[in-house]
């Protein structure tokens, strides 16, 4: 019973709250970057729609 007991508050006392909290910021800055690819592209299907009406006048024109 008091191997175990000794063998917890050894990991807990070891720096792995550090890295897990090192690791945390790291995947905070590419989960944000996601989500502004994710409107930018919300735009872009709206900027192709307009040129399809012009597509037809280019045709034309050439």
């Amino acid at each position: 019973m008091s191997r175990p007991t000794r063998r917890q508050p050894k990991p807990k006392s070891k720096p792995r709250p550090k890295p897990t909290s090192r690791l945390k910021p790291k995947s905070r800055p590419t989960q944000r970057s996601t989500p502004r690819p994710k409107p930018t592209s919300r735009p872009t299907q709206r900027s192709t729609q307009r040129p399809k009406p012009s597509r037809p006048s280019l045709p034309s024109s050439s």
